[in-house]
């Protein structure tokens, strides 16, 4: 791809198996380092129970169970079993003693801060807080004002809908799209690939309208705007730490240089990175680009059961006008993939 051609290359995931979001409890330590024996979801509340026991079976008495969306640092939406908790400038030193102490007892334990004003113990699973759902109501079609990224979820179905830009026939498409699923693409807009108008259309066109609200009423889409968290560049997300990690790795390719012409910038390889330390680590690029812009940014959606991220990257170099897209969408299953 030369720098002299303006591309949007847009990229959407879904991963299947975990959940996010926040809630409210009272008394809890105020911050510090916490030494986390486990994770668990919510369904296994009797799993973190057992391991509460075990531990204070091998006398480690401050052994108790939390609701991860009580703290700051790991509110990644399961079930956590904290076996000591320090806080204090020494904090940091004394927890990574105490991770030495336990594993010399074969406790498989690890340190990270924590922070919290609000977290209790939980002894029983009927004092787990309400998790958030998804709307009920249908994804609102307007004909002015159509969906970008990944925009809806099929509960029935566990399907997702993105809309993604391509090319063909020199046509530049807004297209809604499917990820790993069978269902098929549909076209929503398009206009010439080459035109160096920077006005988009602004209706949907009427087979593309139609198509749209088909989709949404036979897969009974909804929103999952309310769900949304942004990752920027050199920035990662942790969900279930250490077990699951997203990461952003960019680097610079070229410098800004003047002979590029008025829309000269700086390029950047951009690579999205999904790790699982398990029983059996899994690194896996998820997407890989050479050239973008420092404007690209990165949303990602967490629904129940369910993970959705989607990467908007942009190149726009050069003077010479002309555009081209690409677009690449993919379903993982994060149960699967990653051994708990």
């Amino acid at each position: 791809m030369s720098v002299s051609v303006r591309a949007w290359l847009r990229w959407w995931v879904v991963f299947g198996g975990l959940w996010w979001g926040a809630a409210a409890h009272a008394q809890a330590p105020a911050g510090g380092w916490c030494v986390v024996a486990g994770g668990f979801r919510y369904e296994a509340f009797d799993q973190a129970a057992g391991l509460v026991a075990r531990l204070k079976a091998q006398e480690v008495a401050t052994a108790a169970l939390y609701d991860t969306r009580d703290f700051a640092e790991m509110a990644w939406g399961e079930l956590v079993v904290i076996a000591q908790q320090f806080s204090g400038p020494e904090a940091r030193k004394e927890a990574a003693a105490a991770v030495k102490a336990l594993k010399g007892k074969r406790v498989d334990v690890y340190a990270k801060p924590c922070s919290s004003k609000t977290a209790k113990v939980l002894t029983a699973a009927a004092e787990i807080a309400p998790r958030p759902v998804l709307p009920k109501e249908p994804v609102v079609v307007d004909p002015e004002r159509w969906p970008s990224g990944c925009f809806g979820w099929s509960p029935q179905k566990s399907v997702a809908a993105c809309v993604v830009m391509q090319v063909r026939s020199d046509k530049e498409l807004d297209v809604m799209v499917f990820p790993g699923s069978e269902e098929a693409p549909v076209d929503l807009v398009s206009k010439p690939a080459n035109d160096n108008d920077e006005t988009p259309p602004t209706v949907l066109s009427a087979q593309g309208l139609k198509g749209l609200r088909t989709t949404v009423r036979r897969l009974g889409l909804v929103s999952i705007a309310a769900f949304q968290r942004s990752l920027g560049p050199n920035e990662t997300l942790h969900y279930a730490e250490p077990r699951v990690s997203v990461q952003w790795i960019q680097k610079l390719v070229s410098e800004e240089r003047e002979d590029m012409g008025e829309g000269g910038c700086a390029l950047y390889s951009d690579r999205i990175v999904l790790r699982c330390r398990g029983k059996s680590p899994v690194e896996e690029t998820l997407f890989e680009v050479s050239q973008t812009t420092a404007n690209s940014s990165t949303e990602v959606y967490l629904l129940p059961n369910q993970m959705l991220l989607a990467l908007h990257a942009t190149v726009d170099c050069g003077d010479e006008g002309g555009s081209s897209a690409e677009s690449v969408a993919r379903l993982i299953d994060l149960r699967r993939l990653c051994t708990p």
